[in-house]
């Protein structure tokens, strides 16, 4: 199972978990994760990925 997770952080805490969510995942066998800023969005793998989760920081009640 291919899985993409598509990040955008400001402080760097949204990367962090990011990283901790792939590494729990890695756990599960025959899943491969990759992790994506918004500046490097490998567009094919994402594509071919069975799930997509997103992760983006909130400022103020609002997200970024």
């Amino acid at each position: 199972m291919k899985i993409s997770i598509i990040y955008f952080t400001e402080s760097g805490n949204t990367a962090k978990a990011a990283e901790i969510i792939k590494d729990g995942m890695m756990k599960v066998e025959g899943t491969e994760v990759k992790l994506f800023g918004l500046d490097a969005i490998d567009e094919e793998y994402v594509s071919a990925s069975d799930a997509v989760l997103f992760g983006a920081p909130t400022y103020y009640a609002g997200i970024a």
